[in-house]
């Protein structure tokens, strides 16, 4: 894949394009989000194909609410049966089209994993919990990227997962 100086170091949404590219000329199906085409057919992946890659994909995502930074509905887990219920109110931006559930250890508060990469939109996932004591972060994602995994106690933004579903940008809310 020919690099424009553009780019220099990778950035998210180069990540995001490159995980989209599957050789010279079109990209999946019509209806794929990763559905760019070698615009200029010259039988490379390019600048201007980049451009309307960033298009396409979207811009930053948002935030759930957690009753403390964000207004909204927080975050619930109630039992149902051996799973667990979980619901949320929608994130902050209004362009958030879907969730990532992550699942985590009490003991290590950076240790969240996905659950879930998608929720189809919808604000609740039923899920099978981890054996322990666990914890639970949903992260709203717009286009091809996650936004905020929430606060900790001082107001620090929760780590980023090291399987994270999607590369991060964290659009600011209201």
């Amino acid at each position: 894949m020919r690099r424009s100086t553009r780019w220099g170091s990778p950035t998210a949404d180069h990540a995001a394009f490159e995980a989209c590219f599957t050789g010279p000329g079109n990209f999946y199906n019509a209806n794929h989000p990763c559905a760019v085409a070698d615009v200029d057919q010259d039988a490379d992946v390019d600048d201007d194909d980049f451009q309307v890659f960033l298009a396409v994909a979207g811009g930053a995502a948002g935030g759930v609410p957690n009753g403390f930074y964000l207004q909204g509905e927080p975050l619930t887990v109630e039992p149902l049966g051996a799973k667990l219920q979980l619901r949320w109110g929608a994130s902050c931006a209004a362009a958030d089209a879907d969730y990532a559930v992550y699942e985590g250890v009490l003991s290590n508060f950076t240790n969240h994993v996905p659950v879930t990469c998608g929720t189809g939109g919808a604000t609740s996932a039923t899920i099978d919990p981890a054996a322990g004591s666990t914890y639970y972060l949903v992260v709203p994602s717009g286009g091809f990227r996650e936004g905020a995994y929430g606060w900790d106690g001082a107001g620090l933004p929760r780590p980023v997962s090291g399987a994270a579903c999607l590369p991060q940008e964290v659009q600011d809310c209201p």
